[in-house]
């Protein structure tokens, strides 16, 4: 603070009510600060996702009853844990026995087999998924010449 506006506060004179050839001082509400809030991934964050081959598929498969779309099938896979359902087959022929065939390992070779598509299970890896959400502060007066 210049010392002559300090003997004009001390006279109860502040600078916003005294006119002078110095440049005008504003003021603005800003946030104190921002605060950065890391999210954990547990709590459905972080989802497993499938790789897709088309028209092949795996051998020793266990067939799901009832299952009667690829999405159904996909959802039944997520809805277990990777070690019951770490790929899956999705068979689109009309006539097919099961639709759908869950593996508890992904197979290593894949057969050739055209209208069924095979899914394997990619487990979300929580260290390079990360969710943030900011908080403001509460505000403080910020001036500026």
């Amino acid at each position: 603070m210049e010392i002559g506006n300090l003997k004009r506060k001390q006279q109860g004179v502040t600078p916003s009510n005294v006119r002078s050839n110095s440049r005008k001082r504003t003021t603005t509400q800003m946030p104190a600060c921002l605060e950065i809030i890391f999210v954990s991934n547990s709590g459905g964050s972080c989802r497993d996702s499938f790789d897709m081959t088309s028209n092949r598929n795996g051998a020793g498969g266990q067939a799901q009853a009832g299952i009667a779309s690829q999405e159904a099938c996909n959802t039944a896979c997520l809805a277990v844990a990777i070690t019951t359902c770490a790929a899956y087959d999705y068979d689109t022929n009309a006539g097919a026995t099961s639709r759908c065939w869950f593996f508890t390992t992904a197979p290593a070779t894949l057969g050739n087999a055209n209208g069924v598509n095979h899914y394997r299970r990619e487990a979300c890896d929580p260290s390079t998924f990360t969710l943030f959400s900011l908080k403001e502060d509460i505000p403080l007066g910020f001036s500026t010449l």
